[in-house]
């Protein structure tokens, strides 16, 4: 009989004779999410993980075999974090790490970037970086701990973030995103800052420690208050 399908299961009855076998597969195919993929969009997104890897450092130790082939592997293990989710400049993105956390998180994101630029010369901190400039917030949501200026802290997928049962889908209760956003954003200057345009000013505050920066999203611009130097405190600019 042909297979049928109840409100919450599937079924399928079967009549075997002696010595009958009959196989019966079930596929899974996930929609609704990230996952909405052609068969085009996977192999894009293979091919541009092939060639990321491709392009990472290479350690040869002639006199040390063993350390050289210990390095290839923990980059092995690097070269599989990457996301390929979102879009194309955003594909290089690294999740948190198997195998509970294979989402994207954060403050992981843009640490392992700077930590992998070693070997990818900082292709997947610009990743993460630009996905998580995307994902800022600039509204206020109790329900996800949104306050403007934050960046995601993790962003599951899983049945119960999908139902918006929990805030995971998209939560933002981390005040250090922001601070590790612009240390991150240095170090791929490091890596990459030959092929960035510098902007100047006709004025700008002095150099200073200690002050508070936010994004005013209403005014487009960024507000810098406090702070101190070697010779004065701003405490009232």
């Amino acid at each position: 009989m042909p297979p049928g399908r109840a409100k919450h299961e599937l079924t399928a009855n079967l009549r075997l004779g002696a010595q009958e076998h009959v196989e019966l597969r079930l596929r899974v195919e996930p929609s609704g999410t990230n996952a909405d993929l052609t068969e085009d969009d996977s192999a894009q997104r293979r091919a541009a993980a092939e060639a990321w890897r491709a392009r990472f450092a290479k350690l040869e130790s002639p006199g040390n075999r063993l350390a050289e082939k210990t390095f290839a592997s923990n980059i092995r293990d690097v070269g599989s974090f990457a996301l390929l989710e979102g879009k194309r400049d955003e594909w290089l993105a690294l999740q948190a790490g198997v195998p509970l956390y294979p989402v994207l998180f954060g403050r992981d994101a843009v640490t392992a970037g700077w930590q992998s630029a070693l070997v990818d010369r900082g292709d997947s901190l610009a990743a993460s970086l630009v996905r998580l400039g995307r994902m800022q917030t600039h509204r206020f949501d109790d329900f996800h701990d949104e306050e403007p200026g934050r960046l995601p802290y993790q962003m599951r997928n899983g049945p119960l973030e999908l139902l918006n049962k929990n805030p995971d889908r998209a939560y933002y209760a981390d005040y250090a995103g922001p601070l590790m956003y612009v240390i991150s954003l240095a170090n791929l200057y490091a890596w990459t800052g030959g092929a960035w345009s510098v902007v100047t000013t006709s004025a700008g505050p002095p150099a200073r420690s200690g002050m508070a920066m936010a994004f005013d999203s209403t005014r487009k611009q960024v507000v810098l208050f406090g702070g101190s130097s070697e010779r004065s405190c701003f405490s009232g600019s």
